[in-house]
């Protein structure tokens, strides 16, 4: 990479392009002719070929300036139909086509030069004779002969729209944009991707399309199955059956004759010492691979079945191997994840060069045929499937879980961690070795898995080579789908005329471009653009090239700064031809700036000397509600780093902005005219994070690289530098300084540190002088109300926009409004006639015939019907409140019903509803045959109370009687419906709590044992609580016998003189440490440890502000009191002391995460504030030099409005 340390995606085309030019078909070869020779540019390609060609501009003659309406010459349209491009005679004058000069002389080379550079200072229109320039040879492609579309060429999404936008208003068909990052409405129709949707493909084109995507889903889900078939071999253990194809048929078969061994177990993991015979996990397996008990248990176990020969010759386990063996069952331990292998046997070592030349034997020997087949198998196989399952305690169906549940579990997942481990070891048997072995049950541990290694390492490779396979096949069918759409795309874009795309966009389409080979490229704002993205924009049939910029503004941007300082890469083709002696051609006529801000950008060289003003910016009118519309506020207030970053912003800066803002929305300007620039993101950011949305809706804030071509009625702009460093970065920078001043239309305010600017800047020292010498700047913004001229306001900070809260001044309106009521805002020049401010007193309209009043505003439409609340007599008799407009029939009573039922009782319902059908009422009736009294209900809750052999239950709590079967099914839904919480049973008649019941105490004890636990798990162990308490009441005693004490010391050391308090003399202490002592003994039984960690929090801020206050006396020791008394810093910090105590004192509860963080921030201020007195304190009593005490004096002033800004003091500014 030449232009970042990072690679990235939007480069590789630039970079692949540039590697793929050839300098024989590489097109203009011949400017460098020009630059030698300083000859003048040849005419395109395409005209020599037609010299007797002429253009047509009769569609040019509509389109004029102002100017152009007042010719006194005829218009020839015959004439304008016929014109030569090579005879300067047979063209029409400039005013006929609506040009100024310098647009004439530009338009005209851009016609016949094949490389015609136009530069285009602000508001000269460079993009209107752009349009015009594609218009026209839009308009002459059959005369031209030219029968490809032009290319338009753009470096950003945003300025392709703008350019696009413009040339839809006379091609609205023939445009196709490439890219799918277009933010344009309009364009969206335009877009490819849309083309491509409706353009009309054959059956047969969409069948073939749909069958290789079909085909390339396919593969692509077979390339994911067998990638996670590779991994999933690296995790854990993978079957028999799977891997017996990569075996030696005597491996095969000696693993496979135990006839004992279950179904549920696999032979290899039983090999392996994972699983026993049943199927279920040994109980260590890492035991089993250090101390080889695996080896010599099966060993004694399968000798007398199997009757084989002994595995492996007697030479191949020596005295040497044992030794190794033992050595490594020092070094490797499961329990440390520690995977040294490197004293395995020799022959079990891993040789490299093994793996090219691998020997099989010819009965074991598996062709690829034959793996094709296995391979569509594993492929059709879920990953997971291959591999062997673990028994795991998760899968039993249990209610409860045993310990040996638990075991189980945990044996289960030690072993699959001993897997992994044994996986990832790197040693793997070679094919010479494994020819020796002849018995696998006869290897030790590590020599078993060596060879499993090997087996997984052959099962890898096949499935490698497939993968292989299936990524080429990916691959062939990719590029056919490419190659198809590219065909698709090819017929759509040769039927349009003009092609739009970044230069990203054109590198990335590089082929496809050669093959439509447009002979016309427009590029726009060409000297923002890296040279290399213009050059693989061009392509061999290019004949015409239209470069249109300003070098003088923005330059191109690489990423790395040393790129730009070392190799020139910030300089674009365009200023790179202009500086080596290119003809250009620079607009020199204005339609943007008013004069006084257009004569800034003549004052210097590095800007417009030559640059004139149209009349038409003479008209403007002149800003609202201030008295010049060019001005520069100066200010020392220090910058700031944004987040550690290398941005900067200034909060005295962004606030002078925003309150300027809502000040001129208040003279009617709409937010689209306002316009907020910065020269850092930093500075965005914190201009959005206090401006409210509410007010500034739809009011732009950005930085100034992202606003060149761009323009607006009003601009603000913050330069944000300000240090003492003397550094203005940037700013220094001409290409910057040209567009930040030349975006305004009618006004430009700006704000900074203009002298330090001017001291550092030649080119500032030029502008400030100006500005003095005409009145542009100074400390403050004038402010006139419009409604009363004589009153003027002074804004040098945020807080003098206040003196205007509605625009004007501080003036009462007090106009007369329509309703006849007077306006109750102050002076405000917007909307004098009161037509659209609404009335906010209340309405005095009444609404009905008892003379009720309106209770809404006086703005808002009156209610039909009168709401107010009167008494009325209902037809029961009862009086009720109601609105007024409600007729008595139409109410419901809510007073208590007074008839009497059947039974002689009282109705329990409301007046206007229906009366109790069932008495409630419990009665005395006399039980037979016993005789006994009892009280019985007589309304039927839960249908079995008239039952003769119903049993019936008093519940103490309330004494209502219940039917017992009933109640206990009643408790039985209650419970199920309250799975989910903790809560009493209640009474189903009166839903009183059941707290105390013979029959039901299980069930009360043990809800009653849950609500303890969870006050537990609420305020914490009881133990605990008690111990902390007792902690906390000796915590508070100790303070307050520390706070005596300290009275009855300070009231000795200090003077009467002084008058200073310190923390104890402070009364109210006494009573706030009483306060916590008595809510301490009070809440004993019900605090939790959470409000006693509160506490403790709340006395450690004590700790604190105590600290805090010795070292403050220590400071003053010594010191005059008139030294102290004269200091603005100390009172500042005796603010701040007094805030952080009678913050503590306010904190009755648990003071929240914010409060807490609010109360160490602003202690740290208060802290920081009090070292600013005691360095400020020692220099006033030494012996220190003028200037450098007006040294000091200035980092105090800069740190005391960082203390002092009315911000929370966070950690940058610490």
């Amino acid at each position: 990479m030449a232009e970042s340390p990072s690679y990235f995606e939007a480069y590789r085309h630039i970079l692949s392009c540039l590697q793929d030019i050839n300098e024989d078909d590489f097109p203009f070869g011949t400017i460098y002719y020009y630059i030698k020779r300083r000859a003048k540019p040849d005419l395109p390609l395409y005209i020599k070929e037609n010299p007797e060609c002429k253009f047509d501009l009769s569609d040019l003659n509509n389109i004029a300036l102002e100017d152009a309406e007042q010719m006194s010459c005829q218009v020839d349209v015959k004439k304008l139909k016929e014109v030569c491009v090579r005879d300067d005679e047979n063209w029409p004058s400039h005013e006929t086509l609506g040009f100024d000069v310098s647009q004439m002389r530009a338009y005209q080379a851009a016609l016949r030069e094949e490389v015609c550079l136009i530069q285009g200072p602000p508001g000269t229109g460079k993009t209107y004779v752009g349009l015009r320039i594609v218009k026209t040879i839009l308009r002459n492609r059959a005369r031209l002969g030219i029968n490809k579309p032009l290319m338009v060429v753009c470096y950003t999404n945003h300025a392709l729209d703008q350019f696009l936008e413009g040339i839809t208003e006379f091609e609205p068909h023939g445009i196709v944009r490439i890219g799918g990052r277009s933010s344009s409405e309009k364009l969206r129709d335009f877009n490819l991707s849309k083309l491509r949707q409706s353009a009309s493909t054959g059956k047969s084109a969409i069948w073939e399309y749909g069958q290789v995507r079909r085909e390339m889903v396919s593969t692509a889900k077979k390339i994911e199955n067998s990638e996670n078939l590779v991994h999933v071999a690296k995790k854990g253990l993978l079957k028999y059956q799977i891997l017996q194809q990569f075996m030696e048929f005597s491996h095969r078969k000696s693993l496979t004759c135990l006839p004992y061994l279950s179904s549920s177990s696999d032979p290899i993991a039983f090999w392996l010492g994972i699983l026993d015979e049943v199927g279920e996990c040994c109980v260590d397996p890492s035991n089993t691979y250090q101390n080889d008990v695996h080896f010599s248990a099966f060993k004694e176990r399968t000798e007398p079945k199997r009757n084989l020969k002994a595995a492996i010759n007697a030479e191949t386990i020596s005295e040497g191997e044992e030794s190794d063996i033992s050595e490594e069952n020092k070094v490797d331990s499961f329990q440390t994840r520690e995977e040294d292998n490197t004293a395995t046997e020799a022959f079990i070592v891993l040789e490299n060069e093994e793996f090219e030349r691998r020997y099989i034997d010819d009965e074991d020997d598996i062709s690829d045929d034959e793996f094709v087949n296995t391979f569509d198998c594993l492929a059709m196989k879920i990953p997971e499937e291959t591999i062997v399952a673990l028994p795991d305690a998760n899968n039993e169906q249990l209610t409860d879980e045993s310990e040996w549940v638990k075991v189980r579990r945990r044996n289960s997942q030690k072993t699959a961690l001993f897997i992994r481990h044994r996986l990832a070891e790197g040693n793997v048997m070679n094919e010479k070795e494994i020819k020796r072995v002849r018995d696998v049950w006869h290897l030790h541990s590590h020599q078993r898995w060596s060879l499993y290694r090997h087996w997984v390492q052959r099962y890898n490779e096949q499935i490698q080579r497939k993968l292989r396979d299936l990524c080429d096949e990916y691959n062939r069918n990719a590029t056919v789908l490419s190659e198809m759409r590219r065909d698709e795309d090819l017929q759509i874009l040769r039927e349009k005329s003009v092609i739009g795309l970044t230069t990203t966009g054109a590198a990335r389409n590089n082929k496809l471009l050669r093959l439509v080979g447009p002979r016309i490229i427009v590029v726009e704002e060409a000297a923002e653009i890296l040279e290399a993205h213009v050059i693989t924009s061009l392509n061999s049939y290019t004949d015409h090239l239209i470069l249109i910029g300003d070098h003088q503004q923005l330059r191109p941007n690489p990423t790395v700064y040393k790129l730009c300082k070392d190799y020139k890469l910030d300089v674009s083709l365009f200023e790179r031809l202009i500086n080596n002696g290119m003809p250009h051609y620079r607009l020199t006529l204005q339609h943007r700036m008013r004069p006084e801000i257009s004569q800034i950008l003549k004052l210097h060289k590095d800007f417009y000397p030559g640059l004139r003003d149209h009349e038409s910016v003479m008209r403007y009118e002149d800003v609202h509600g201030i008295t010049t519309n060019l001005y520069f506020v100066e200010h020392d207030f220090p910058e700031t780093h944004v987040d550690d970053s290398k941005s900067r912003s200034n909060i005295h800066e962004a606030q002078f902005l925003l309150y300027l803002c809502k000040y001129l929305l208040k003279q009617g300007y709409t937010p689209n005219q306002i316009t907020i620039l910065t020269a850092y993101k930093g500075q965005v950011y914190s201009i959005r994070q206090i401006m409210e949305k509410s007010t500034f809706e739809g009011v732009r804030v950005c930085p100034v690289d992202n606003f060149q071509g761009e323009e607006n009625d009003i601009i603000l702009f913050s330069f944000v530098r300000s240090n003492l460093e003397g550094s203005i970065g940037f700013l220094k920078v001409s290409n910057r300084v040209c567009v930040a001043l030349s975006r305004a239309k009618k006004g430009l305010y700006c704000i900074g540190n203009f002298s330090l600017m001017s001291q550092q800047s030649e080119l500032w020292a030029t502008i400030v002088t100006y500005l003095r010498s005409e009145g542009f700047i100074g400390p403050s913004l004038k402010l006139v109300c419009r409604n009363h001229p004589e009153r003027c306001i002074e804004a040098k900070t945020f807080a003098d926009f206040k003196e205007a809260p509605d625009g004007g001044c501080k003036e009462p309106c007090s106009a007369r409004l329509d309703c006849g009521h007077t306006c109750q805002l102050k002076c405000h020049p917007v909307d004098r006639e009161h037509r659209k401010i609404l009335c906010q007193r209340p309405c005095e309209e009444k609404v009905c015939s008892l003379k009720h009043v309106c209770p809404k505003r006086c703005w808002e439409d009156c209610p039909k019907l009168c709401p107010t609340l009167i008494v009325k007599m209902l037809p029961c008799s009862h009086e009720q409140k109601v609105q007024c407009y409600q007729k008595p029939h139409n109410v419901v009573c809510r007073s208590p019903c007074e008839r009497e039922l059947a039974c002689g009782h009282g109705c329990r319902e409301l007046c206007g509803l229906k009366c109790t059908v069932s008495c409630p009422e419990v009665v005395e009736k006399v039980f037979t045959p016993c005789g006994h009294k009892a009280k019985d209900v007589t309304t039927i809750l839960f249908g079995n109370e008239d039952d003769p052999k119903a049993r019936f239950i008093q519940l103490e709590d309330c004494n209502h009687i219940v039917e017992v079967q009933g109640m206990d099914r009643y408790l039985k839904q209650y419970k199920d419906s309250h799975e989910n919480m903790i809560k009493l049973p209640e009474c189903p008649w009166c839903k009183t709590p059941i707290r105390n019941n013979q029959r039901y105490k299980n069930i009360i004890k043990a809800i009653r044992s849950d609500v303890e636990k969870v006050k537990i798990q609420i305020k914490g162990d009881t133990r605990e609580i008690r111990n902390k308490l007792s902690d906390l009441i000796k915590r508070i005693d100790k303070a307050r016998n520390v706070l005596v004490t300290t009275n009855r010391d300070r009231r000795l050391e200090l003077t009467k003189s002084t008058k200073r308090k310190g923390l104890g003399q402070d009364t109210q202490w006494r009573v706030f440490f009483n306060n916590l002592k008595e809510k301490l003994d009070k809440s004993c039984f019900t605090i939790s440890l959470e409000d006693l960690s509160g506490m403790n929090i709340i006395l450690d801020m004590y700790d604190k502000l105590l600290k805090i206050n010795d070292v403050k006396a220590k400071i003053l020791k010594g010191i005059p009191t008139k030294t102290i008394s004269d200091m603005k810093e100390f009172t500042q910090f005796q603010e701040y002391y007094g805030f952080l105590k009678e913050k503590i004192k306010c904190f009755q509860d648990t003071p929240s995460d914010q409060e807490i963080e609010d109360w160490q921030n602003e202690y740290q201020r208060c802290r920081h504030s009090l070292s600013l007195v005691r360095v400020l304190s020692a220099f006033k009593n030494s012996d220190i030099k003028r200037d450098e005490l007006e040294m000091v004096n200035k980092m105090a002033h800069e740190v005391y409005g960082l203390l002092s800004d009315g911000f929370p003091f966070s950690k940058n500014k610490e």
